[in-house]
């Protein structure tokens, strides 16, 4: 080994190893560098202390297996050459190619002392490559799929080496059948063009041939074939492409044998006909209205177009006629121009190849269905424009509708838990009810709407058929009630409980059948129906197909009005509409919802006998997993839970809504603050830091989720409970800010869902239905040390402020008297003097003072127990 070192280190040897462009390395047995020449270091980029003594292992990409590694070293390790291509790493990070050859140096006793190796930069080559591979891919893969019919001719051996699926297909021969075939003998014609264009002396390229090959079946098609010499290597290859043009052949003869009834046809059309040969040549002119020529026919005969017509109009006509010639089709143009007249006139000119290199044109003045035609364009886009104001008009107009419709029946929720006169109740009962009829009129105008706009989005989403259900059942059982017919839901055997549907819509669609259902029956039954069928699973997800019929027993519907009914505004012209009321336009929407959700809708009815509609809704995704929010067994009512007091921020653009949600802390004594934007919520948050935020998720500037993000990322305000409020649902697939509620809420609020929430997060002080005039917590049941601190409460905080309300009777000494109590019972644990002290804050803000002499008895009353 070293006698073999020592000589690469010699005089002119060591010096040709240096200037060599070819990277040089000695190593000894276990693969530890000992020398490299100069071209190393150049192409590697490392120096001679960072590579010497070191494996080469310092060049591994990590692009070679370990086997590859394997079988290099059992080869050179066997006193073998090994020869192969390295991907490996310089020292800059940069990849490159190598190809080497590894040779051991043996001593003269043939045991190894070392390994030699010689590598060349190949980067380049291997690029080429790479890219010559790509390129033959392509080529290929255009050959393989191609829908032209292409075959491959070796002109040496006369024989079809390759032809793709579509020549198969049109010959009927499988690959290897055609490379079988004698060209001497089948597809007549085509070994000779293929040895014309194999002749090297050939040039003139692009060569069209046409023929008549035998198909498998023995049928004979009219084809053209282009021919071309492609280089593969150093042997040329022709490659052809077949057109079929048996039909086109057939027309052109077809055309030919009509050409006397064409003649006797051209002269009675009213059109401007003329016969120009290739060149743009008049032949003949037929036309039964001379006038509209420029020159009369016989002077037209022999002249050229461009000698007639403008140059304008010349050139696209010339150039039509020579695409008709080529292509044997039609070819037509649009032309606008002036008449002799000086009037704006539009003409249609249609080419088509007549033979004997002659074209036909045909000039059709086609101005007066122009002007028609723009009359309708204008009057479209007109429509267009009076359709989309009608959209705008209708939902901002809804949405001003709305937003008082929801403050009334809000606050007439509020207003139920606050009166107890039966005749009030009643008249505030209409209020509501009123206003949820004018909010369903506003809904279904702005439903409407949206459907004949396309802005109807679909949202898919997991639910429970049997919930729904229910739901309906439980909003029609007050008209159910007030009527003589039965109501039956009914669903089937074999229906899935859970769906992933749009569930809003397909509310919507029953709600609207089984109001119809509802209103127009007076005795019988309403029954709905809902099966499944044509379970299938497809992509491992499970589909059926929906039927849902709503049968009725009502007044009917007369057969000339079946067609009528699913149209807007429409309804039977001897219908009571005092009696019924109604828009016509549920049985419209239903019908746009249905088809928007891949579904369609009929209807079967006998006037006088009832009605049956029937949807159907197909491949229905069927859901393996549902999330059902409880419905809690207790029922809340606002002001008769007590919250301790907190602050609270409402975060909303509509005033309405955040005076409705105060209005919901009746009694609590919270401490509120408002904002109407995003921007203006997180200002609130810093100078305030709130208990509770409440964030509308549509809000200007930032919603709802950006604030509750600022919340949840802050370390200072992260403590605080954020609950989002939408109409709008929202997930994790449409937005994962969500993940930064505590909580979310639909709009509208609804008390029932709203209080559990609140539970969790307030402390609850007082329950009103805690009858704190007979409470179990009376003296005896208090601890004496509880009970030894509130007569000293009493005797020190409570009596002089009732002394002082006493002399004054003002609403600032009952409100001071209020808080005293809620502070004692909060103190003291003992909830009915939280609960009258808050009652009494509340009876001072509406200034009702029979309600504030009631209270303050009732607090003497709990005073006299106790002291």
């Amino acid at each position: 080994m070293n006698e073999s070192f020592d000589l690469l280190q010699r005089g002119a040897l060591e010096q040709a190893v240096n200037q060599s462009t070819v990277s040089i390395i000695v190593t000894d047995v276990k693969g530890n560098i000992q020398y490299v020449n100069n071209a190393f270091f150049e192409i590697t980029g490392f120096t001679s202390d960072e590579v010497l003594g070191k494996n080469p292992r310092i060049l591994k990409s990590g692009h070679h297996t370990k086997e590859f590694y394997t079988d290099l070293w059992d080869t050179i390790l066997s006193g073998k050459t090994w020869k192969g291509d390295f991907y490996n790493r310089r020292k800059d990070g940069h990849f490159y190619w190598e190809a080497a050859t590894i040779s051991p140096i043996l001593e003269s006793n043939g045991k190894i002392n070392g390994f030699v190796c010689t590598k060349e930069d190949i980067t380049q080559r291997k690029r080429y490559e790479l890219a010559l591979h790509e390129s033959e891919a392509k080529f290929r893969s255009f050959f393989v799929n191609s829908n032209a019919k292409i075959i491959v001719v070796d002109p040496k051996s006369e024989c079809i080496i390759e032809a793709n699926k579509a020549a198969e297909k049109f010959y009927g021969y499988s690959v290897n059948e055609l490379k079988a075939l004698n060209l001497k003998t089948e597809f007549v014609g085509l070994l000779e063009a293929a040895r014309v264009e194999a002749d090297e002396k050939h040039d003139d390229f692009g060569n069209v041939y046409a023929q008549k090959h035998k198909l498998k079946d023995g049928r004979l098609c009219d084809v053209e074939i282009f021919p071309t010499r492609v280089s593969v290597g150093n042997t040329n290859m022709i490659y052809i492409i077949i057109q079929d043009i048996t039909r086109r052949k057939r027309a052109i003869e077809a055309l030919k044998e009509s050409e006397s009834k064409k003649l006797a046809l051209l002269k009675i059309l009213p059109d401007l006909i003329f016969v120009l040969k290739a060149n743009g040549e008049f032949v003949d002119v037929y036309t039964d209205q001379p006038e509209k020529l420029i020159l009369p026919p016989y002077q037209l005969l022999g002249k050229n177009i461009f000698e007639v017509f403008s140059k304008d109009f010349s050139k696209r006509l010339s150039e039509s006629i020579s695409e008709a010639l080529i292509s044997n089709e039609i070819q037509s143009f649009d032309y606008h121009n002036l008449s002799l007249e000086n009037k704006d006139i539009h003409e249609e000119i249609r080419i088509i190849s007549s033979g004997d290199n002659e074209v036909l044109v045909i000039m059709r003045d086609v101005t007066a269905q122009k002007n028609i035609e723009l009359e309708l364009k204008k009057a479209w886009e007109e429509a267009k424009e009076a359709n989309r104001s009608k959209s705008v008009f209708i939902a901002n107009i809804s949405h001003e509708i709305r937003t008082p419709i929801n403050a009334i029946l809000g606050f007439s929720d509020l207003l139920t838990s606050e009166l107890s006169e039966r005749s009030q109740l009643k008249h505030l009962e209409s209020i509501k009810n009123s206003s949820k009829t004018l909010l369903s009129l506003i809904n279904d105008l702005l439903d409407l709407s949206k459907v004949e706009a396309g802005k109807m989005d679909i949202k898919l989403e997991t639910f429970q058929l049997s919930s729904l259900i229910e739901e309906l059942e439980n909003i029609f059982s007050l008209r159910i009630s007030e009527k003589s017919f039965k109501y039956i839901a009914n669903i089937q055997k074999g229906v899935p409980t859970t769906l992933i549907f749009d569930e809003i819509r397909l509310r919507q669609i029953l709600i609207n059948l089984l109001s119809n259902a509802t209103k127009f029956t007076e005795e019988g039954e309403v029954r709905m129906n809902i099966s499944a069928s044509n379970r299938i699973t497809k992509d491992n997800k499970e589909y059926c197909d929906l039927k849902i019929e709503v049968k009725d027993t009502g007044i009917g519907i007369k057969k000339e009005y079946l067609q009528e009914i699913f149209e807007a505004f429409k309804q039977q012209d001897d219908q009571d509409t005092r009696k019924y009321g109604g828009t016509g336009l549920g049985l419209t929407i239903t019908k746009r919802l249905t088809e928007l959700l891949g579904g369609d809708i009929s209807v079967e009815s006998e006037f006088g006998k009832g009605s049956t509609f029937t949807v159907n809704f197909y491949q229905v995704e069927i859901s393996k997993h549902i999330f059902i929010e409880p419905i809690p067994s207790k029922k809340y009512k606002v002001g008769k839970i007590i919250f301790k007091p907190e602050t609270i921020l409402i975060a909303d653009d509509d005033k309405f809504n955040r005076e409705f949600l105060m209005g919901v802390f009746k009694g609590s004594n919270m401490n509120f603050l408002e904002a109407a934007d995003g921007e203006e919520a997180i200002d609130m948050v810093k100078r305030h830091k709130p208990k509770i935020a409440f964030l509308d998720i549509r809000m200007p500037l930032k919603d709802g989720l950006a604030v509750a993000r600022f919340i949840k990322t802050n370390e200072e305000f992260k403590e605080i409970i954020t609950l989002g409020i939408s109409a709008t649902p929202v997930d994790n697939k449409t937005d994962n800010r969500i993940v930064f509620l505590d909580g979310f809420i639909s709009k509208p609020v609804n008390i029932q869902v709203l209080f559990p929430k609140l539970e969790q997060f307030l402390e609850v002080v007082a329950i009103a239905n805690e009858n704190y005039n007979n409470s179990q917590q009376d003296s005896h049941r208090l601890q004496s040390s509880v009970l030894l601190k509130l007569k000293e409460t009493i005797v020190n905080e409570i009596e002089p402020a009732y002394q002082r309300l006493s002399n004054t009777s003002s609403f600032q000494e009952y409100e001071k008297f209020g808080k005293i109590l809620i502070k004692s019972g909060m103190d003291l644990k003992i909830k009915q003097l939280t609960y009258i002290g808050s009652s009494i804050i509340e009876a001072v803000k509406t200034f009702d003072l029979d309600s504030l002499s009631k209270l303050v008895k009732d607090y003497k009353k709990i005073e006299k127990r106790y002291i």
